[in-house]
């Protein structure tokens, strides 16, 4: 059997080739966003060496598949559907809807078909307020009456959908009166209700982030459905001081396919790809300071800002990084490298 290590519980090539059509201001991904030209053939290649290798030395803990960005309406993306769904992976059953073009909506609706008729169960749709707030937010005018046609067809194809809510100050207000609307939707729904993550536009954005007294002045059936994962900056400090600091000991392997590294991905070991990757990501670790040692220094105990822990984690860092920049960052997680993410 090929020597693995434990906590290896992904690995997930990633395709960028298709153009995003919003320019989000909380965007994980920045400013970037990159169109790899490599053809998606030659992704799937890379996945299905995975795959086979994965097959022959009997690695049954190890998931593939293979993603598609920025858009999930390609000929691409319904590729990587069959391809997950014929490897017996799980994350073809659902498929974002963020910076795809806007289409008429006969056509709008048989994309939806055709997608449920493969298996696909959930779209995921995302919402910052009402019309104008929301439209400002995702970048482009149009797209929140867009969204609400997108859920209203994915009920008529018997589509589920994920709802993301990204609570802000400017929008927060607008929740009272958005809820009922998302609420007289057709079909079933789940929702998140949350901040945005701390990863690239996201970033500059600390200003926007509410307050636990702004939450604490909704109205209570509002306050209970915001996710309990998001607490205050003191909230998680204290926390962390109690020893509640949680691990993260499984890995993803996020693989993205460019120009400058498809020969490595076709022709190295997938054993050594993975230790490469993961002993980038060991060095970057070590060099940097345990959770607890992180918020005893950089840790607002009177915070009132929400995050995710993730969030937390990923801010002090780089409040460490940029006192210390002498640290080489290669490995440093970025949703557009070949990088680690820690489960």
């Amino acid at each position: 059997m090929a020597e693995m290590t434990a906590g290896d519980h992904w690995v997930v090539i990633q395709w960028f080739g298709t153009a995003c059509c919003c320019r989000c201001r909380h965007c994980s991904l920045g400013d970037e966003h990159r169109i790899c030209r490599v053809p998606f053939g030659r992704a799937k290649k890379v996945a299905e060496r995975f795959l086979d290798w994965r097959n022959e030395h009997g690695i049954t803990d190890l998931s593939v598949h293979i993603t598609t960005g920025y858009s999930c309406w390609s000929d691409e993306a319904m590729d990587a559907i069959v391809f997950n769904k014929r490897i017996g992976a799980t994350s073809w059953q659902y498929i974002p809807s963020n910076g795809t073009r806007f289409f008429p909506r006969d056509d709008l609706r048989r994309r939806l078909a055709e997608r449920m008729e493969l298996g696909v169960t959930t779209i995921g749709l995302t919402f910052y307020g009402l019309r104008d707030l929301h439209d400002a937010w995702a970048g482009r005018r149009g797209d929140f009456d867009h969204d609400l046609l997108l859920a209203k067809l994915a009920a008529e194809v018997g589509l589920n959908r994920q709802e993301t809510v990204f609570i802000s100050k400017s929008g927060i207000q607008d929740l009272p009166e958005l809820l009922p609307v998302l609420d007289a939707l057709p079909g079933q729904s789940n929702r998140d209700i949350c901040p945005w993550d701390y990863r690239g536009r996201g970033k500059q954005l600390e200003e926007e982030r509410v307050t636990a007294a702004q939450v604490r002045a909704l109205p209570e059936q509002i306050r209970r459905a915001i996710n309990p994962r998001c607490k205050s900056e003191a909230e998680w400090v204290a926390g962390i001081e109690a020893g509640d600091c949680p691990r993260r000991d499984k890995r993803a392997y996020l693989i993205s396919v460019w120009e400058d590294n498809i020969d490595w991905l076709e022709s190295e070991d997938c054993r050594d790809i993975l230790e490469s990757i993961r002993i980038t990501d060991e060095r970057l670790n070590n060099a940097i300071p345990s959770l607890p040692a992180l918020a005893a220094v950089y840790g607002e105990s009177a915070g009132e800002r929400l995050y995710s822990l993730r969030d937390l984690e990923w801010k002090w860092t780089d409040l460490y990084l940029q006192e210390h920049p002498e640290i080489d960052v290669s490995g440093r997680f970025s949703d557009l490298g070949s990088v680690i993410l820690r489960q």
